[in-house]
């Protein structure tokens, strides 16, 4: 969330908006049954004052739950129909909105639409778009496709896919591979290319400046080279602040969260580890010199 919204501060052209739980919220539809309410009670649930261990991934559990108990469409692939289903989600979601917050935004058209799942697309696509609603799945990303990270790929997705349901652009997708945003990638691992080097090729581009203005243009571009991340080091910078709060190092963590392996790797290589572990090395190749009597001479 903290990624796609950080867009906001760099570039005008689009403005991201992010809704949570938005499929139940209409209705705030709870689900029964004794295994959903022991996520419930672990959800929200206080030692002290404190959490549970898990809490945040329990109360995700039961949210994706609740939305699949309200829409159960969710719970296999999605397809063109699926889509139009979302897209009447969607528009659901904004009407309720409106109705029961006044003053907080006001009334607005309905907006383009990005929905970002980890339930597969119908024939393994990794995105795709109907109207002014898009969905884009992580259900094909798997962690050897890393680096980058998903979360990356995730930013990579929704700026191409912002700009096909947000422009008056004819952006369809070419197949060969160019590195370009609007790659078609028949391999998901392909998608490292376009987002590494962060590219709009002649054809696109030329297409974007039929709806943008040259200078519209160079931001567009210059935010999908994502140089605007920053670096770990910079106090404040984007790729800081996701270490810093989220604990999120976008050089080492690979899937949405940080996991054991990763915890345990980004531990392992922080730099006062480092210097822990190269001192019991050198320690145990001094005693194993001095027990052998081994004598080592430099020669200048």
């Amino acid at each position: 969330m903290y990624l796609l919204l950080a867009q906001n501060t760099i570039q005008d052209i689009f403005e991201f908006e992010i809704c949570h739980h938005w499929v139940s919220l209409s209705t705030r539809g709870m689900i029964r049954g004794k295994r959903n309410r022991l996520v419930e009670f672990w959800a929200d649930a206080r030692i002290f004052g404190l959490k549970l261990w898990g809490a945040n991934k329990a109360e995700s559990l039961y949210w994706a739950a609740v939305e699949c108990s309200e829409s159960p469409f969710l719970t296999g692939e999605i397809g063109i129909d699926e889509m139009r289903l979302l897209a009447k989600l969607v528009a659901e979601h904004e009407e309720w909105l409106l109705r029961n917050q006044p003053g907080y935004g006001g009334a607005q058209p309905s907006l383009p639409t990005i929905v970002i799942t980890e339930t597969p697309l119908h024939g393994q696509y990794i995105s795709n778009t109907v109207g002014r609603i898009a969905v884009v799945t992580l259900a094909n990303w798997q962690k050897q496709f890393s680096p980058p990270s998903a979360l990356e790929f995730i930013l990579l997705s929704v700026q191409r896919l912002a700009a096909r349901v947000a422009l008056d652009a004819d952006l369809g997708s070419h197949y060969s591979t160019r590195a370009c945003l609007w790659d078609f990638t028949a391999d998901v691992s392909d998608v490292k290319s376009g987002i590494l080097i962060g590219y709009v090729c002649t054809d696109c581009r030329e297409a974007l400046l039929k709806c943008l203005s040259a200078e519209e243009v160079k931001e567009f571009e210059r935010l999908m080279r994502r140089t605007w991340l920053g670096k770990l080091d910079d106090t404040g910078s984007v790729a800081s602040n996701l270490k810093r709060v989220f604990d999120y190092d976008l050089s080492t963590t690979r899937g949405l969260e940080l996991g054991l392996i990763d915890r345990f790797q980004d531990i392992v290589w922080s730099t006062e580890s480092v210097k822990f572990i190269l001192a019991i090395v050198g320690g145990l190749v001094v005693w194993f010199l001095a027990k052998h009597n081994i004598k080592i001479e430099l020669v200048k």
